[in-house]
């Protein structure tokens, strides 16, 4: 092992005691908002919905006629967003496929012969071309940064 305690509990959680106030904040506001934004989106299929359940309740004599116009009209923003967040990935997308070909590839750098990749993982060469027979390996980084690999356990 490393020297180093497990991390415990495990799995480890990003919790809002690690976080800086603004951004707990900030992710409150979005969340906030973006709820706001359903809830308007959501608003004319709610009551629909609220019409409706109080039909088959018997508290009300009108049920709802089905006009799918009126259908269309209130879905029209739904589409309209789903277009919008469309539009935006379909930007980003290009952005990033434009900026890929742009970027020029940089050659691989020339593998290190054994003595000086060890040397630089405080390990001698031997050992080095040992651990790179090993089909899975684990490696532990101790102080000083020196490394040494071994097998798991079977």
């Amino acid at each position: 092992m490393s020297g180093l305690p497990p991390i415990t509990p495990w799995p480890p959680l990003i919790t809002a005691a690690s976080q800086p106030a603004w951004m707990l904040w900030r992710d409150r506001l979005l969340s906030l908002s973006m709820w706001v934004l359903l809830a308007i989106l959501c608003r004319n299929a709610l009551l629909l919905a609220g019409e409706e359940a109080l039909f088959l309740s018997g508290l009300s004599e009108q049920r709802p006629a089905p006009d799918f116009r009126e259908h269309l009209r209130r879905i029209l923003p739904f589409w309209i967003t789903i277009g919008v967040l469309l539009l935006w990935l379909l930007g980003w997308g290009a952005v990033w496929v434009l900026s890929r070909r742009l970027t020029p590839l940089r050659p691989m750098p020339p593998p290190l012969d054994p003595p000086t990749e060890a040397a630089r993982h405080g390990a001698d060469p031997a050992a080095l071309l040992a651990w790179r027979n090993l089909p899975v390996a684990i490696v532990h980084v101790e102080e000083g940064g020196r490394m040494r690999a071994e097998p798991p356990p079977a």
